[in-house]
């Protein structure tokens, strides 16, 4: 991984491209609201980041490219099966 250039929180941030490239990849992260902390969603950012690195040969110099963002949804925001998925509260 690249080293970071600042912190926010303990968190690692890096400077991104503002600028897409063609082709760039972007995964997205989907969890349920309020589950994870900033300092949380840094490990998964970082994994996906470091296995699409590794799947896609891009080069460490592009990976202010590499978008990965952390979205919350909603309980019922999602569909499986052609159902509306509703989460079993515990």
């Amino acid at each position: 991984m690249p080293a970071a250039t600042g912190t926010l929180a303990g968190v690692a941030v890096v400077p991104a491209d503002t600028e897409a490239a063609d082709g760039a990849p972007i995964v997205e992260l989907h969890f349920p609201p309020g589950i994870l902390t900033q300092e949380q969603k840094a490990a998964p950012i970082e994994g996906v980041t470091g296995v699409v690195l590794c799947t896609t040969g891009l080069p460490l110099d592009q990976v202010g490219k590499l978008w990965v963002p952390v979205l919350e949804t909603a309980a019922a925001g999602w569909g499986v099966g052609g159902k509306v998925f509703q989460p079993h509260r515990k």
